[in-house]
């Protein structure tokens, strides 16, 4: 990319008039996840081609990448009033539906996309998965798990075994029913916590899921025979039925009060959590807190949620705590950082692999005092365990299902940002970590504006 911008800034100084130039570097500027050059670069294109669809489309997506939410929802709208006449800019609709579900205005978002989704025929199956999205997030459950089902139609290519698919009618006891696999880590924990209800059907069940959970979901699910993800081996399963993990809340998480509030659905080995205890008692007496800012899916699409470490400066620099690192990509320039500018050491394990041992991971975790994440899968490994997580959101997730907590783990607690806020949430975490472990630090009064209930 770095090459890319060069040449693209050449070209630009050749004439400093053309949208189009603007509009390219502003586009590599997003992928390098400079969004405020972004920002700069898509304006420019739109000032000087305010009639192109593409630069008012580019210029708001800049600006939700930056999670400047209310700008982008202000620009959409404005640009709807001026063009009102316009066919192709109601497509605009589409982008203010996104930023309409992200600052938690549901009704609006649901209006914006029904607009969409009769002028965009060819997204229409896409839209239906959002509006799913919408109805989940504000708790509209039956509603939201319907649409959800668009996401195989949608978002994934893999084909399904050629054997039936159960909806929950079929009697399976005495059956074999497959359930497959889908997304990522976390998704397969999340799902996962609705197997004890699935063993009740009478159903021999066999799982597929990534290798790396196999351990795990062994100890904690001794009666499910475990299939590899992705290998082909769930094809080749003497199943009766199957049914995508993803489709199994629709038969078991149906209403609120279906979720059966257990504190712990995995089991870690006993083994590595005396290791991980007699290793994090030789750090120190201080509480132990394991953290995780940035999530290995870079760029764009996790804008909204990926931290910089820097703004973890007000929670990091607390002396009365061990930091842990959880941070299983990219950790170690950030560590080093910390440690040789502001002489913060942030722990980490050299003998743990984080991406590859989940179970050693688990086992770690379960012997920590707490977890602050940013929304990852170390949230669900932490959540599953019932240990207590502090989650950093920033915008509308539909994980909430309108409950402004999240049902699918007790112990989990929501630290709930809007877009950008100068990192004001982290000196609002600082203060809950001087409350929680009684440290001898001042509070700082200047976090009145976020919300969360840790």
């Amino acid at each position: 990319f770095d090459e890319a911008l060069y040449f693209a800034l050449e070209l630009l100084a050749l004439n400093k008039n053309r949208a189009m130039s603007y509009y390219r570097i502003g586009m590599i500027y997003a992928d390098l996840e400079r969004y405020d050059d972004a920002i700069r670069s898509m304006s420019r294109a739109h000032e000087l081609e305010p009639q192109d669809l593409k630069y008012m489309e580019a210029y708001a997506q800049a600006l939700g990448y930056k999670g400047l939410y209310e700008k982008e929802i202000e620009f959409l709208e404005s640009q709807l009033r001026k063009c009102r006449g316009r066919v192709d800019v109601k497509q605009l609709h589409y982008h203010l539906g996104h930023a309409c579900y992200d600052t938690f205005r549901f009704r609006d978002a649901l209006y914006h996309y029904n607009i969409a989704r009769e002028v965009l025929p060819d997204f229409r199956d896409d839209i239906d998965w959002d509006i799913a999205v919408v109805h989940l997030a504000s708790g509209n459950l039956m509603r939201g798990w319907e649409g959800y089902q668009m996401r195989r139609l949608c978002h994934f290519s893999r084909l399904d075994p050629a054997i039936p698919v159960w909806d929950g009618e079929q009697d399976i006891e005495g059956k074999t029913l497959l359930v497959t696999a889908e997304q990522g880590l976390g998704d397969e924990i999340l799902f996962a916590t609705c197997l004890p209800e699935l063993q009740k059907s009478g159903a021999r069940i066999s799982l597929e899921c990534d290798e790396r959970l196999h351990p795990v979901f062994r100890r904690s699910f001794p009666d499910i025979q475990l299939l590899r993800r992705d290998d082909g081996a769930s094809y080749l399963c003497d199943a009766d039925y199957f049914i995508p993990s993803g489709s199994l809340p629709i038969l078991y998480r149906q209403r609120h009060e279906d979720f059966p509030g257990r504190l712990r659905v995995l089991e870690t080995d006993i083994t590595k959590r005396q290791y991980w205890k007699k290793r994090l008692a030789g750090l120190s007496d201080k509480p132990k807190v394991g953290v995780m800012w940035k999530s290995s899916i870079t760029g764009k699409k996790r804008s909204f949620s990926n931290t910089n470490i820097q703004n973890w400066l007000p929670v990091l620099s607390l002396k009365g705590i061990d930091y842990i690192n959880l941070q299983y990509s990219d950790a170690d320039n950030d560590i080093e950082w910390l440690q040789t500018r502001h002489n913060i050491k942030l722990h980490k394990f050299e003998e743990l692999d984080l991406y590859n041992d989940i179970d050693g991971q688990l086992a770690l975790i379960d012997e920590l005092d707490l977890v602050i994440s940013i929304c990852s899968c170390v949230y669900d490994f932490s959540g599953a365990l019932g240990k207590e997580t502090w989650l950093l959101l920033y915008r509308a997730e539909w994980i909430t299902l309108g409950t402004g907590k999240i049902p699918w783990f007790p112990s989990v607690r929501i630290c709930q940002a809007v877009g950008y806020t100068g990192g004001q949430e982290f000196q609002f975490l600082r203060n809950q970590l001087i409350r929680k472990f009684s440290l001898a630090e001042k509070i700082h009064p200047d976090t009145a504006g976020m919300k969360g209930e840790i």
